[in-house]
């Protein structure tokens, strides 16, 4: 086996003799130089070169990977060399390498770089990795591929997956990277930190992306050794401006200076710099100008032009602060048993003219992102929270789905098109689901809301909307049981929300979602569906529409097959389908009814292999199977139901227009469908990435000052060396090494690990094997010390056993609020 290499501070495997200076004129090639376009059209064509999204092993940036419709396993792009200055997230063009380069993968092993990065050595570590959930179901897939369906030659892939499904059955391709197609927007907006190694460098906080030498000569950090190490403890912003051949990393400007690390505001506007979200509100003067005056008041000729709904009883189901309300709901019965239920939808489209600077400015954010203490709008709030917002007593220009429905939830016919709406009230989702939870435990249909008045606008009664509520429930009810029998998925993972007290993290908790939401959500996902099925019939080569691929299978079953070796009795997993994953989830809950942590852990491992939707252009994905959505099962699906929220759904809603126009050309807006489904999958990820890193942000600052105890369960074991937990009540997974174990008193610990038992025992030793120097503060600010039992040595866990442990938060290496840590709860 070979010694091991040389890293950067970063984590990168530094190529041989580099070292951060400036390179010389003279020095030789350390890359390749990338192929010309005109023979990588060639190799694209002919089947020889492949178009991809590489993304690299944050803990291993020498480890990346490229996923390559058609393929059943990702290819590996193993080594800088074979990465040839590609950086995280840039499209890229890679050749296969020869096939005496692949390497043999199985659960659990480990690949290790030899001095040539073009082959790898396999070895086995230990029998223990194949227990480690985070090693083996993680794996190499850092996040899911945001890359559409390539239009690739069909016989150049049909050749390598022959050769990987029967000649190398179990074995996983290797590539290297030849031209960079498009770069990624992260080589433009990186933040990290700048550090002396043998001149300027900068190291991004993201360990993905590569540190670089700082190129700028404007740049100081000042001129005492003082200043150099006070500036140094900044984030800064900077961007790749360079990597030739030459240079063993990119050359980097320094744009500015964003701040001392450790504050919660400064972490975060470091981290929305990094994702290219701008903070706030605030439009250009040119875009203000694109709004209507105020007041404003619907046009008379568009109440000729809509179907007037006015007097229909209308209401909207949020939560209790939402101020965006860009949906609500209407039921009347009809005759025979049936209804007529109307999903109406801010007509956004409206105010935002096709091309105008609000056009270009809505296309350009794509979304609003939700932050713990803040919304950063997609639109001026002008429009999110008056002009579009379906406010109660007030009227409203909408596009409806109106169906006529039985009991059940069929839909017997469908008319869709523009409204003028008055909404009658804004419930709350509490609200709505008093009036169901008096309807379940009674089996009456209250006449009023017991716990909180309902302010109503028109000639409406509380008991009309109560009635309203539990028909729109029941429907629901029957939809919900349809989808499932459908073969629908649905992995519901514990999501942390943040209560705050003058800007600071006081507590957090659980959201819960009850009927009053899954009924909301029935009849958007049901308007989403027909909005979906309108226009990909009208225009099926240039509809926006959104697809779910299949779940990664090779680590979906890995996951499969763990669950299944952990508890021997309990019932598998079948990985065939959505559908039949939904069906074991239910045996495993009826398996594990005494204990619902242990079905939570497994739905959580589940959800990794998943891979994210993607919106994307009709026109470019010739196979309509490709279409489908594989979580719900259906073949076809987009979103229609949030335009104040998310720019794909203006276009929807133009698609709409377009089509009851009769227009066979739409005119759609500052970019093609293609660009805005690429775009918009881009910026959706950073949303949810930002969204999930500031929730993340504060619980690890509260949990900092106010370290807690928790029931965790054990989701991997990586031998003696470490383990996995799922803490429910966080809905994170957190590993713990061995050597962080602290106990009280500067006590030793000892770990041993028994493979064919697939247990962790811990028992104390008088050697002090261990001792962490946190363990004093930890002592002092538990704040729920006696709440928990601690484990009494010595003890063992195995998988799925049950373990406490102290949850804490701690800074990064740089002295950023960085993650959740976690030790075993011993005692005081």
């Amino acid at each position: 086996m070979p010694k091991a290499e040389k890293r950067s501070q970063n984590g990168d495997k530094a190529p041989k003799n580099v070292e951060f200076a400036r390179p010389s004129s003279t020095q030789r090639k350390r890359f390749k130089q990338h192929l010309s376009k005109k023979k990588v059209a060639d190799g694209l064509k002919n089947g020889t070169l492949f178009e991809a999204t590489i993304r690299y092993n944050a803990s291993d940036t020498t480890q990346a990977f490229c996923t390559v419709d058609g393929l059943s396993k990702d290819v590996f792009i193993n080594g800088v060399e074979m990465q040839n200055r590609s950086v995280h997230g840039d499209i890229v063009v890679i050749r296969i390498l020869p096939e005496d380069q692949w390497y043999e993968s199985s659960s659990g092993t480990r690949v290790s770089s030899r001095k040539n990065s073009s082959q790898v050595e396999v070895t086995s570590d230990s029998d223990a990795d194949t227990l480690s959930m985070m090693s083996a179901v993680r794996g190499m897939l850092e996040e899911v591929s945001l890359s559409g369906p390539e239009k690739i030659n069909a016989s150049g892939i049909e050749r390598i997956r022959h050769t990987l499904e029967n000649e190398r059955c179990g074995w996983r391709a290797t590539g290297e990277v030849v031209y960079i197609k498009k770069p990624s927007e992260r080589r433009a907006s990186m933040v990290g930190f700048v550090r002396q190694e043998r001149g300027l460098v900068f190291v991004p906080s993201d360990s993905r992306l590569p540190k670089g030498y700082i190129e700028n000569t404007d740049f100081k950090c000042d001129g005492s050794s003082r200043g150099i190490v006070k500036n140094m403890e900044n984030y800064y912003e900077a961007s790749i401006i360079a990597w030739n051949e030459k240079d063993g990393f990119p050359r980097i400007k320094v744009k500015s200076m964003l701040g001392k690390p450790g504050t919660l505001e400064t972490d975060i506007q470091a981290l929305l710099k990094a994702e290219k979200i701008d903070d706030g509100d605030l439009f250009d003067e040119e875009v203000l100008k694109c709004l209507p005056e105020t007041p404003w008041r619907i046009p008379q000729n568009e109440y000729s032009q809509r179907r007037d709904l006015r007097t229909h009883r209308i209401f909207s189901i949020d939560p209790e602060t939402a101020k965006d309300l860009d949906d609500a709901l209407s039921i009347e019965p009809l005759e025979h048993g049936k209804y007529r239920i109307g999903v109406h939808i801010a007509d956004v489209s409206y105010f935002v003219e096709t091309g105008s600077k609000l056009d270009e400015i809505a296309q350009q954010r794509s979304t609003s992102v939700y932050l713990v203490d803040r919304v950063i709008p997609m639109l001026p709030r002008m429009l999110c929270e008056e002009l579009c917002s379906l406010n109660p007593g007030t009227e409203r220009l909408a596009m409806s789905i109106i169906w006529d429905m039985d009991n059940s939830g069929e839909i017997m016919g469908v008319w869709i098109g523009r409204t003028v709406i008055k909404s009658c009230i804004k419930l709350s989702y509490q609200q709505a689901q008093e009036v169901i939870d008096e309807f379940e435990s009674t089996g009456r249909i209250p006449s009023s809301s017991k716990a909180t008045e309902l302010r109503i606008h028109g000639r409406h009664s509380e008991s009309d909307i109560c009635h309203d509520i539990i028909n729109l429930h029941k429907i629901a009810k029957e939809m919900r049981k349809a989808r499932a029998a459908n073969g629908a998925l649905r992995l519901d993972n514990a999501k942390v929300a943040i209560k705050l007290k003058e800007g600071e993290p006081e507590d957090f908790f659980l959201y819960q979602v009850g009927s009053a939401n899954h009924l909301v959500e029935e009849f958007m996902l049901a308007a989403n569906i027909s909005a979906a099925t309108f226009i990909s019939s009208r225009f099926p080569d240039r509809s926006l529409l959104r697809r779910h691929p299949e779940p990664n299978m090779e680590k979906l079953q890995t996951t499969a097959s763990l669950i299944s070796s952990w508890a021997q009795d309990s019932p598998s997993i079948d990985t065939g389908s959505a559908g039949s994953i939904q069906a074991s989830l239910r045996d495993l809950a009826q398996f594990y009814k005494d204990a619902p942590e242990v079905l939570e852990t497994i739905t959580f491992m589940c959800t990794k292999p998943m891979q994210m939707a993607q919106y994307f252009n009709t026109g470019d994905v010739e196979i309509r199977e490709q279409w489908k959505h594989y979580a719900l099962s259906v073949p076809l699906y987009t979103h229609f139901t949030s335009p104040i929220r998310r720019y794909p759904d203006i276009i929807v809603h133009r698609l709409i227009l377009a089509a009851l126009r009769k227009k066979s050309k739409p005119k759609l807006g500052v970019a093609s469908v293609s660009e805005v489904a690429e775009h918009a999958n881009e910026r959706k990820l950073a949303a949810k990435v930002i969204q999930e890193r500031v929730t993340n942000l504060y619980l690890v600052k509260h949990l900092r000052d106010y370290p807690r105890v928790f029931i965790a369960t054990v989701c991997g074991l990586g031998g003696p060396r470490f383990f996995d937990i799922y803490v429910p009540d966080l809905g994170v997974d957190i590993r713990i090494h061995a050597q962080e174990i602290f106990l009280p008193g500067g006590r030793g610990l000892r770990t041993k690990w028994i493979s064919e038992k697939r247990t962790l025992q811990f028992s104390p030793t008088d050697n002090g094997l261990i001792i962490n120097r946190k363990a004093k503060r930890l002592e002092q600010t538990i704040s729920n010390a006696h709440a928990i039992d601690p484990e009494k040595l010595p003890f063992e866990m195995t998988p799925f056993s049950r373990v406490a442990v102290v949850v804490y938060g701690k800074y990064g290496e740089f002295g950023n609020l960085d993650t959740l840590a976690a030790t075993i709860w011993l005692g005081l």
